[in-house]
């Protein structure tokens, strides 16, 4: 059995006073027949010709 390279605890996190927060619109996926190189079919394709618009609403709780 190995034992892992490293271990992160809470304790040694680096605490800020922001979030950090990544929101995708669209994320394309293999959406294919297998992950090794084959072109997704065109279904599942994102046309990056086109100009893509969107927002998000954040509110407390």
């Amino acid at each position: 059995m190995t034992k892992p390279i490293s271990k992160v605890t809470a304790c040694a996190m680096i605490y800020e006073k922001v979030v950090h927060c990544c929101i995708d619109m669209k994320q394309m996926e293999v959406g294919g027949y297998d992950s090794w190189g084959a072109i997704p079919d065109s279904q599942y394709l994102i046309p990056a010709n086109q100009e893509y618009r969107w927002g998000v609403t954040i509110v407390p709780m």
